[in-house]
């Protein structure tokens, strides 16, 4: 058996290991953890950010990677509204204006082809009223392809509302491989 004081030291021993114990503790949770803790708690508030960004960034580049679609589409579109040097075809094209021409009540006088240095035209002579012009004009303007009018000139002699009319038209053409 121990003697009193053997127990008396056993229990000063246990009694200072006791308090050794809770100091560390206290010295490592306040020192050490808390650090840790603050540590640990900024990291993942970091991580939270960098996520967050990180789905901005992603809806950003969507909606990007969409408006650029939107404007290969519209260039696709575009393109497609002009003709193709190699899909020039100079009679059908007189034939598609003499149609319209004709088919907004205007008389044609006179029909000829011009080539110049880089295009060919089509000079058409025609009259008949203002309205019946103003109406082939629009037609043209909201045609499927683009057609250039590089002259037009109207002359009104008589007081009938009818006007003489030469106009120079031609496809409108594109060059892809300039692009």
């Amino acid at each position: 058996m121990l003697s009193n004081n053997e127990k008396r030291l056993l229990y000063i021993l246990a009694v200072i290991l006791v308090v050794c114990a809770t100091g560390l503790f206290f010295f490592f949770r306040l020192s050490v953890g808390e650090k840790s803790y603050f540590s640990l708690n900024k990291q993942v508030k970091d991580i939270e950010d960098l996520l967050l960004a990180f789905r901005l960034d992603t809806k950003k580049q969507e909606d990007l990677s969409d408006k650029i679609k939107k404007i290969q589409d519209d260039i696709t579109t575009e393109e497609n509204k002009f003709y193709l040097q190699e899909n020039v075809n100079i009679s059908k094209f007189g034939l598609d204006v003499k149609e319209i021409i004709e088919s907004n009540r205007l008389k044609i006088e006179s029909q000829r082809t011009i080539s110049g240095r880089n295009d060919t035209f089509l000079e058409f002579k025609f009259y008949g009223k203002v309205y019946n012009l103003i109406q082939l004009l629009k037609k043209i303007s909201q045609a499927e392809k683009y057609w250039r009018i590089d002259e037009i000139s109207m002359k009104s002699l008589k007081i009938d509302g009818n006007v003489d009319v030469t106009m120079r038209i031609t496809y409108e053409t594109i060059n892809l491989d300039d692009y």
